[in-house]
């Protein structure tokens, strides 16, 4: 393979990457706890740092699923689930090996009210033979949140 080859593959690896973190955000946005498990190896990790209802390791896409739709049944239990959209800043995205990669970003909760809560995200990811890049660990670091948000009601109850 060539440096040309090479640079292709490796700019196509990017975009796949980008889309994986994308796609979490998205599926998160709209509650779709069955297609964000399926964002991770099968023995995917997903941790939960910070001041955030629902901190943890939660290891395997059946406990990150489940995990997950604990979450959205308690969303749904508060009454009309919010408006919720994440905006990432800053995805950096690092080869660490061959068919692995680590990946920085930032994000920035957002509900009707505004500005609701906001951290990183710490992610080692794998090129999967049968699925494509998956989460091999995403660490979800919750930095901080606003006075009255959802996330600090969340807390709350």
């Amino acid at each position: 393979m060539d440096d040309r080859e090479d640079l292709l593959l490796s700019l196509l690896d990017n975009a796949a990457i980008r889309a994986l973190v994308d796609d979490y955000a998205e599926a998160a946005d709209r509650g779709r706890s069955a297609e964000l498990a399926a964002l991770f190896a099968p023995d995917g990790v997903l941790e939960i740092s910070g001041e955030s209802f629902d901190t943890g390791l939660y290891a395997g896409r059946e406990e990150i699923l489940a995990r997950l739709e604990r979450t959205r049944v308690m969303i749904r239990a508060g009454g009309a689930p919010p408006l919720l959209r994440h905006h990432l800043s800053t995805v950096r995205v690092r080869r660490s090996a061959p068919g692995r990669a680590r990946v920085d970003s930032y994000f920035l909760a957002v509900t009707v009210a505004g500005p609701d809560h906001w951290g990183r995200y710490s992610d080692q990811v794998i090129d999967t033979a049968l699925d494509g890049w998956r989460f091999a660990h995403r660490q979800v670091i919750h930095e901080g949140h606003a006075a009255d948000s959802w996330l600090a009601r969340g807390l709350a109850a």
